[in-house]
């Protein structure tokens, strides 16, 4: 597997209460939590739980540590920059890049994937934090992950 890949080991810190806020000073309690994990992602879970019909997530990533490119077989899916650069790229079954879109606080701000479409989102600063939301349950049958080959340096 891909040395930047990231392990199923993501850090997940749940908040269980009525109003939620994602406040600088959790972003940054978020941010010296992941220094000490490593590589792992680490995200906010606004949802309560994996049955929630909506999915919502404030992530952490590292740069260029990301997971591999999959579809989302349920719902779109929507990212939105909080701090860094996020490069979403999309391709067609085989492999082939359709699209490259690099989200930033100075130019876009908000990418939607459709269903069904292949993609992976990749952390091209130090640190990366995006809201990720999805209308659908957690179930890891809901992603389908590529088959083709994938290699970081063919997309930056």
């Amino acid at each position: 597997m891909n040395k930047n890949y990231i392990k199923k080991s993501t850090t997940f810190f749940k908040r269980k209460t009525a109003v939620k806020l994602i406040s600088k000073k959790l972003l940054n309690n978020l941010t010296s939590f992941s220094y000490k994990k490593n590589d792992r992602a680490c995200r906010i879970c606004i949802h309560n739980d994996n049955n929630d019909e909506h999915q919502e997530m404030v992530i952490l990533q590292k740069k260029y540590k990301y997971f591999p490119p999959k579809k989302n077989l349920v719902s779109d899916q929507t990212f939105f920059i909080i701090s860094g650069k996020l490069l979403i790229v999309t391709f067609d079954s085989k492999g082939k890049v359709k699209s490259k879109i690099i989200l930033s606080k100075k130019e876009n701000l908000i990418a939607r994937i459709k269903k069904n479409t292949y993609h992976a989102d990749i952390p091209l600063s130090n640190r990366t934090i995006h809201f990720e939301t999805k209308k659908s349950k957690f179930d890891p049958k809901n992603n389908k992950f590529a088959k083709f080959n994938f290699k970081l340096s063919s997309v930056i």
